[in-house]
């Protein structure tokens, strides 16, 4: 099982150059196309944790605008985390080169939430499409986190562990990128069981 220590930080980054991340760079599954993917994630006590991912494909599909679209059928990065490391509950964030995002809760692939029927809105996203990439920066604030997890607030410090992964699908040129490798024949995110470990601090 991979880990990744995820930075303490006293605001959202903006410049993210030294803030340590993982590669996705794991392709179990799909053809020769293996674009470039970084994660970096911050956690901002009082706050909450910030997301980058960044996807080195140029001309990146990207056609749904609304929120709980398909996204995963774009071009697609994806953030899973199981917030609260007691429960078998975890959030599954993907969203396309437009911002668009799909999100849900819940502890299978089969019984899952929509995000915004819990908290009343999605996570905020912001993206960029540059001519050799494009990325995304999303918030999970703590607020949120406790009302989807009914987790203790207490418990986001430095040393607190929590399983999780990151994805990279889609696309014009089909791939299917993992940092923390899934062990299926065919291609499956929703495998709590194949997540990797986040480690505050």
């Amino acid at each position: 099982m991979k880990e990744y220590h995820i930075p303490i930080c006293s605001s959202c980054p903006d410049d993210w150059s030294g803030v340590s991340g993982v590669l996705v760079d794991d392709y179990p599954w799909g053809g020769e196309f293996r674009p470039e993917t970084t994660a970096q994630l911050v956690f901002v006590p009082g706050d909450g944790f910030w997301l980058r991912m960044v996807c080195g494909e140029s001309e990146p599909r990207a056609t749904f605008t609304q929120f709980y679209d398909m996204v995963c059928l774009d071009s697609c990065v994806e953030f899973f985390a199981c917030f609260d490391a007691k429960t078998d509950d975890y959030i599954n964030f993907e969203v396309n080169p437009l911002g668009t995002s799909h999100v849900s809760h819940g502890p299978n692939r089969g019984k899952r939430t929509r995000i915004d029927a819990i908290i009343g809105h999605p996570f905020p996203v912001t993206a960029s499409v540059e001519p050799d990439r494009w990325s995304v920066v999303a918030h999970f604030p703590i607020a949120d986190l406790v009302t989807c997890f009914g987790i203790d607030p207490s418990v986001f410090r430095e040393g607190y562990a929590f399983p999780g992964n990151f994805y990279t699908c889609g696309g014009n040129r089909e791939h299917f990128g993992v940092w923390n490798r899934v062990g299926t024949e065919s291609p499956d995110f929703h495998r709590p069981e194949y997540f990797g470990k986040l480690i505050i601090g």
